[in-house]
């Protein structure tokens, strides 16, 4: 079991790794995770993190409003439709 605390550390560092494919899958993890809930967090994976790591983030139950509209309006259309699923 990941801490949130370090989920975060983890989550910080690949946002630095981001285009390594390896670094783009574990990012995708690790927002799944119950436990990472911060809204700034989020909304960095979803302004710099690959289509996977996207999804992740729109499929998360409990996003704010905020965040739900980002979904939404996401560049992908495939990140617009798992959003529209949630």
């Amino acid at each position: 079991k990941v801490s949130p605390s370090d989920a975060y550390q983890w989550i910080d560092f690949l946002l630095r790794n981001i285009g390594d494919g390896f670094a783009d899958s574990l990012l995708a993890s690790f927002v799944e995770l119950d436990a990472v809930t911060s809204e700034r967090v989020l909304l960095q994976v979803l302004s710099t993190a690959d289509k996977g790591a996207r999804v992740s983030v729109c499929l998360k139950a409990g996003l704010s409003k905020e965040l739900r509209e980002v979904c939404l309006s996401d560049e992908d259309a495939d990140v617009r439709q798992h959003a529209l699923m949630r």
